[in-house]
C-alpha cells in the first residue's frame, strides 16, 4: 500500500484554506502541501508568507511547476463547479468547502465529472467533525440516549450584517448564495442533522430578509422529516451575533452541544462531557480525504453528502416560496 503523503495544493488562498486548512494539513503526516493557486497577487503573497510554499496565478501554472495529486478548493461558492471540473479533468482528486456547489444541477454535474475521470470528490463539511459535535454524533448514533425523537440546531455568524453589506462582497448577492443564510451557514447544520438522523425525505421552511440591506435572506427556520420518522429543526440567522448549538433529544437522556462544549442532560441535570476527541476538524477532513485517495477508504462527507445538503436548502427555498412541504425528491429530480 502506498503510504506516502498525498501531495496537496490549495485553490483559493484567502479565507478558510488559509486560516483553517493550512493548520490542518500541517498537523498530519498523511498530506504534504506543495503550493497554492489564486488570481489575487495579494492572496499569493500572504500564502507564501504564511505557508512557506509557492503560489501561482492558475492551476496550469501550478501543475507545470509541481507534482500534485489533489486539491482543496476554498474559492467563492459560484465558481466551485468550474474549479472542480478543471481539477478532475487534470487528473486531480478534489475536496471542496461547503456547499459542494450552489445548486443541485451543479452538484450532480460535479459528481458526474469526477466519476467519469475516476477522481475522488469530497465536500469538507468540517462542522460535523469539530470535537464536541463529533462526540455528540457518536453518542447519538450509539444509542446511549435511548430512542431519538428530535434534533434541533441553530447557527449564526460572526460576520453578521457588516459582512453581508461590505462593498463588493460576493456574499451579498442573491445569485451567488441561493438560499441566503441557509447556503452560507445553515448547510453546516443540515449536514449535522443528516449525520445523526439519516436520510431526509421532506422539508418545510420559512426564509426571510428581515435585518440586512443585502439581497439575501438573512433569517431561516426549517423543519426536516426523516425516513426514520425523526424530526430535525434548524434555525439560522446571518444577522445575529455568532452562536451555535445542537440539542439531541432521546428517551433516556439529551445532549446539548456548542462548537466547543458538550453536556448530557438527564433528570434535570446537565453534566459536562469532557472526554472529547483531540484532533481538530480540519485534520479529520484532510486525513479522510488522503485515506480515500491512498486506500479507497470511505469518507463521511463524500460528494453525495454535499449534494444531499444542497438539495435540502433548495427544497427549503421552494417550501418558503410556495408555503408547503416539499419532498426532497422534488429538488433531486426536478
Amino acid at each position: 500500500m502506498n503510504d506516502k503523503p498525498v501531495k496537496l495544493a490549495f485553490v483559493g488562498l484567502k479565507g478558510i484554506n488559509l486560516w483553517h486548512y493550512l493548520p490542518g494539513v500541517r498537523a498530519t503526516a498523511k498530506a504534504e502541501l506543495v503550493g497554492g493557486v489564486d488570481i489575487s497577487q495579494d492572496a499569493q503573497d500572504v500564502f507564501r508568507e504564511k505557508s512557506g510554499r509557492p503560489a501561482y496565478g492558475s492551476l496550469n501554472d501550478l501543475l507545470a511547476a509541481q507534482r500534485v495529486e489533489a486539491i482543496l478548493i476554498g474559492t467563492p461558492n459560484p465558481i466551485h463547479l468550474a474549479n472542480i471540473c478543471e481539477a478532475a479533468q487534470a487528473g486531480l482528486h478534489v475536496s471542496v468547502t461547503k456547499p459542494l456547489c450552489n445548486t443541485v444541477r451543479e452538484c450532480q454535474e460535479a459528481l458526474r465529472v469526477c466519476a467519469s475521470h475516476k477522481r475522488i470528490l469530497q465536500v469538507s463539511h468540517e462542522y460535523r467533525f469539530r470535537p464536541s459535535i463529533r462526540k455528540a454524533i457518536a453518542i447519538a448514533r450509539a444509542g446511549e440516549l435511548g430512542a431519538l425523537s428530535l434534533v434541533t440546531a441553530h447557527i449564526g455568524s460572526n460576520g453578521g450584517i457588516a459582512g453581508l453589506t461590505a462593498t463588493g462582497s460576493w456574499r451579498s448577492k442573491a445569485e451567488n448564495v441561493p438560499g441566503g443564510c441557509l447556503n452560507l451557514l445553515g448547510v453546516h447544520m443540515l449536514d449535522v442533522l443528516n449525520a445523526i438522523l439519516g436520510r431526509p425525505v421532506r422539508v418545510m421552511a420559512n426564509l426571510a430578509k428581515l435585518l440586512t440591506q443585502s439581497e439575501i435572506e438573512d433569517t431561516a427556520a426549517v423543519t426536516v422529516e426523516y425516513k426514520s420518522g425523526n424530526i430535525g429543526v434548524l434555525t439560522s440567522s446571518y444577522a445575529s451575533a455568532h452562536s451555535d448549538y445542537l440539542h439531541v433529544f432521546g428517551t433516556e437522556a439529551n445532549l446539548v452541544a456548542t462548537e466547543k462544549t458538550l453536556h448530557r442532560e438527564a433528570r434535570r441535570e446537565a453534566v459536562p462531557i469532557t472526554d472529547m476527541p483531540t484532533v481538530g476538524s480540519a485534520q479529520v477532513v484532510v486525513e479522510q480525504f488522503c485515506d480515500a485517495i491512498r486506500s479507497g477508504k470511505a469518507m463521511d462527507t463524500a460528494g453525495e453528502a454535499g449534494l444531499l445538503a444542497v438539495a435540502m436548502y433548495e427544497a427549503a427555498v421552494l417550501s418558503s416560496r410556495e408555503c408547503r412541504g416539499v419532498l426532497l425528491n422534488e429538488a433531486l429530480f426536478p
